[in-house]
């Protein structure tokens, strides 16, 4: 992408955390965003451990879930993995990480691996069944951060400052490194690569999901691959809104200028934001917009105007609250200490929504590739609204139900039929946060008579009126 490419802004967004301005031109999902790290060396130091792996709700094609052995003729018994798939996961342990380090090495492209698979010790044998499943989850986490981690070497080695590494025929349909690695490596079979060129590793557009990045306009760093690059692969970028970012766009020809945000999208958010504010609050994020932090005598918003006039922030600012201008004034003399309190208590509040929304999709369509329906999986962070309507609704029903009805119904309470019913079975969820949402899963027919044969009868919810389970 040149600089000169137009950006759509039709998929930004912009949000406002601690105080600051955040946006976003290719994503409208809110975050939370994280602190800033300086001098981080390796970004995995401490982030996973064996003891307490990190759960994501996220599956990987290729690294199916293992089968637990058990040995309790053993005293004491031990829990560890199927030997088959054992040697499975050791193989895809070490294709992926040498194909890693081969592209990171031929192309020169920066970057630091994740713990390697078998540092979770997926091979070894545990006396305890759950120790042996946080393993064998936290190795599969693993194996998801060196797809990530390949996804990203790939894009990286087409760039012209990495590809000129390595000698590329223009007529091969595969890049410059496969060639070479089946050459020195034969062990790594054509399927294993055809595999991963057809998976979401090797696919860029908008449709594979990604986690997104901050990114500071402000700095530059030698290895840090320009916003129009993340943008192009269609990776979800967010980048504060400052002071500091307007002076840079009106002194650096060289950025984008499509990059700041319309001005429409910040007044509606900073109009919405401000709605929501008391006049304490919009002092508060005035100050930490203009960088008014510090102690400051007699800061008004006349003083203020006369020095950024011309910002949209505080034309906003100063028509929103035209009417109360003199309360506004009083605030912006108080220790700014205190003010931002109330910016931490209330950007708390919002963390916790964020987290509770962006945790899980309220309502999610799962299409089976072997199956002519679709089954519907919903979540709820109310277990007695739920029931609620439920009850509601059976009642509704019933009230206007016709004899032939009613009789059918009884004759299916009586003897519910398991393979014809649509069977939901029930989990909890819970979030990093410790948020707990209830998840009603719709399984395939399948799976319907495994499912009930694990339940203990006060565990099933027969529902007659809609032939459900």
């Amino acid at each position: 992408m040149s600089q000169q490419t137009h950006i759509d802004w039709a998929q930004g967004s912009a949000f406002v955390q601690k105080g600051t301005i955040y946006v976003s031109p290719n994503c409208k999902r809110v975050v939370i965003i994280p602190p800033a790290e300086v001098d981080v060396t390796n970004p995995f130091e401490q982030k996973a451990t064996r003891a307490e792996p990190r759960r994501r709700d996220l599956d990987l094609e290729g690294v199916k879930q293992p089968i637990l052995r058990n040995k309790p003729h053993k005293s004491p018994a031990t829990y560890e993995m199927e030997w088959h798939s054992v040697k499975e996961w050791r193989q895809l342990d070490e294709n992926i990480t040498l194909l890693c380090e081969k592209i990171r090495l031929w192309c020169r492209v920066p970057g630091t691996p994740p713990p390697s698979p078998k540092s979770f010790g997926y091979d070894l044998r545990y006396s305890c069944e759950a120790d042996a499943q946080r393993s064998f989850e936290a190795t599969r986490n693993a194996f998801i951060l060196w797809m990530g981690y390949l996804s990203y070497l790939v894009a990286q080695s087409r760039r012209e400052i990495y590809s000129k590494h390595i000698k590329h025929d223009p007529k091969s349909p595969v890049p410059a490194w496969h060639e070479r690695l089946r050459a020195e490596h034969p062990d790594i079979s054509e399927v294993w690569l055809d595999g991963l060129y057809h998976s979401n590793v090797f696919s860029f557009n908008a449709r594979t999901p990604r986690v997104g990045m901050v990114y500071e306009l402000s700095s530059t760093h030698a290895t840090r691959p320009p916003i129009e690059w993340l943008l192009e692969h269609h990776v979800p970028v967010y980048y504060p809104w400052r002071m500091r970012e307007e002076e840079i766009f009106l002194t650096h020809k060289i950025l984008n200028l499509e990059l700041r945000p319309p001005r429409d999208l910040l007044a509606a958010t900073l109009t919405d934001l401000f709605k929501s504010m008391d006049v304490s609050l919009a002092a508060a994020f005035a100050r930490k917009f203009f960088n008014k932090s510090h102690s400051t005598e007699g800061l008004t918003m006349k003083s203020l105007g006369d020095e950024y006039s011309t910002t949209l922030v505080y034309s906003i600012l100063s028509n929103d609250f035209a009417h109360n201008s003199e309360a506004l004034d009083q605030h912006m003399s108080q220790p700014y200490e205190e003010l931002e309190k109330k910016l931490q208590k209330r950007d708390e509040e919002q963390r916790q929504l964020a987290i509770d929304s962006a945790n899980l999709p309220t309502l999610r369509m799962i299409e089976l590739a072997n199956e002519n329906h679709k089954l519907l999986t919903s979540v709820h962070d109310d277990w007695d609204a739920y029931w609620a309507a439920r009850v509601e609704e059976r009642r509704r029903i019933l009230a206007k139900e016709t004899p032939e009805a009613r009789q059918a119904r009884l004759n299916r309470e009586n003897n519910p039929s398991v393979v014809r019913s649509k069977v939901f079975v029930w989990k909890t969820l819970v979030s990093t946060e410790g948020a707990s949402v209830y998840m009603r899963e719709h399984i395939a027919t399948s799976r319907n008579s495994i499912e009930e044969a694990k339940l203990r009868p006060h565990r099933k919810v027969y529902n007659g009126v809609r032939a459900t389970l």
